[in-house]
C-alpha cells in the first residue's frame, strides 16, 4: 500500500512539474511575443515620424502654389504669392521658423534677425548650425569657408559667415511639430 501511495505522489509530482513547465513555457512566449509587437509598433511610428520634416514642408509648397487667382515664384527657403493686382500676399517659409507665413511685403533683415538672431549659439536647445563641419571628417556640409577667394564668383556679406543656424523642430509624442520659442 505504501509503495502505491508512494507511485501516486510521483505521479502527481510529475503531472505538477510537467503543468508547471506548459505554465512558464506559455508566460515566457507570451512575454517574448509582448516586446516583439511593441518593438514593431515603435518601428512603426519611427518610420512614420521620419517624414514629418518632409511633409511640414510639403504643405507649405502645396498650400503656398494651389491658392485660387494667386501668382507665386519661388526662392531658396521661400514660396512668395502675389495678389491679383501684382502685391504681394503671402511669403511662405520652407524651413523651421517660429512663423512659417508671413502676409504682405517683407522685410528681409527683421526675417533674418528674428529667423537666426545674431545670438543664436547662446540658445543650442532651440539653435542649430546646419553648416557645421563633420565631427569624424571636418568638412562642411554645404559652404567651405575654405572655398572663399578660391572659386569665382563665390563670397560670403562681410556681415555673414559660413554658419546656418535654424531653429530645431521638435516632435511631440502625439505627432504635432513644435517650434522653440
Amino acid at each position: 500500500m505504501g509503495s502505491k501511495r508512494g507511485g501516486t505522489i510521483l505521479i502527481v509530482l510529475g503531472c505538477l512539474m510537467l503543468f508547471t513547465g506548459l505554465v512558464i513555457f506559455l508566460l515566457s512566449t507570451i512575454s517574448a511575443e509582448r516586446r516583439r509587437v511593441q518593438n514593431r509598433v515603435a518601428l512603426e511610428q519611427c518610420r512614420q515620424w521620419k517624414s514629418v520634416d518632409a511633409t511640414y514642408v510639403e504643405s507649405q509648397i502645396r498650400l503656398a502654389t494651389t491658392q485660387d487667382g494667386k501668382a507665386w515664384c519661388t526662392m531658396p527657403g521661400l514660396i512668395r504669392t502675389y495678389a491679383a493686382d501684382v502685391q504681394p500676399a503671402v511669403a511662405f517659409k520652407l524651413y523651421s521658423a517660429s512663423n512659417a507665413q508671413i502676409a504682405g511685403e517683407l522685410n528681409y533683415k527683421a526675417i533674418a534677425e528674428e529667423d537666426a538672431p545674431a545670438k543664436w549659439a547662446d540658445s543650442l536647445e532651440e539653435w542649430t548650425d546646419i553648416n557645421s563641419p563633420s565631427v569624424t571628417s571636418g568638412q562642411f556640409p554645404i559652404i567651405d569657408p575654405e572655398a572663399l577667394g578660391k572659386i569665382e564668383g563665390f563670397s560670403i556679406d562681410e556681415e555673414r559667415s559660413t554658419e546656418m543656424p535654424v531653429r530645431w523642430l521638435y516632435l511631440l509624442q502625439d505627432g504635432s511639430l513644435v517650434v522653440p520659442q
